[in-house]
């Protein structure tokens, strides 16, 4: 347990004490006593103050007895104190979660706003969003670059392969006419034998 969270339980086990006094106002003790869970909880300490302030120590009624007054103010004080116990209960098993940690020196400090961040889920959703985003549009045009580069090397290709059909046909041509010539030269030489 931190140093933050015993001094917040001692705090709550004062405003449980100070419900006992014999001059308790029930008006300066719930003022006070929202003030100090307003610095506890921070931005959780909103259903626990109107908690607070919906405890009735009063009976409305102009008519009643100083017994059914009493009884009233017990049963607030009581409610109260119950309320109470079960903040000191939350603090003791979830610890405090208010948005101010201790640095080393033990001053209060904000946590980074990467930390904050980080538990914010508007933000993890754009986050993500975005990174697809980032991500599709890349791969797009990715594909596009490849595409328009096998584009070129399939022109490239069909290029040489003309190119090595025309070889291929002047060769075929220039051997028919060495075929033509050996036979000529064949010819020549059998009508020299003779």
């Amino acid at each position: 347990m931190t140093n933050q969270e015993k001094q917040a339980i001692q705090t709550l086990q004062d405003r449980i004490t100070e419900l006992n006094v014999d001059n308790f106002d029930p008006i300066v003790w719930t003022d006070q006593t929202c003030n100090f869970i307003r610095r506890i909880f921070g931005k959780h300490a909103s259903q626990k103050i109107s908690q607070l302030e919906d405890i009735s120590y009063n009976i409305d009624v102009a008519m009643t007895d100083l017994g059914m007054r009493q009884r009233r103010m017990v049963k607030g004080k009581q409610q109260a104190k119950e309320y109470l116990n079960s903040y000191i209960n939350e603090i003791q098993q979830y610890g405090l979660d208010v948005g101010i940690e201790n640095n080393k020196n033990g001053q209060r400090s904000r946590p980074s706003h990467f930390y904050t961040l980080g538990k914010n889920l508007a933000f993890w959703s754009i986050f993500l969003v975005i990174i697809g985003g980032a991500f599709g549009f890349g791969y797009h045009i990715g594909n596009s670059k490849f595409d328009k580069d096998k584009i070129d090397y399939y022109q490239q290709n069909q290029e040489l392969k003309k190119t090595v059909d025309t070889i291929d046909s002047e060769l075929n041509e220039k051997e028919i006419i060495i075929d033509s010539m050996e036979t000529e030269i064949k010819e020549l030489q059998k009508t020299r034998k003779k």
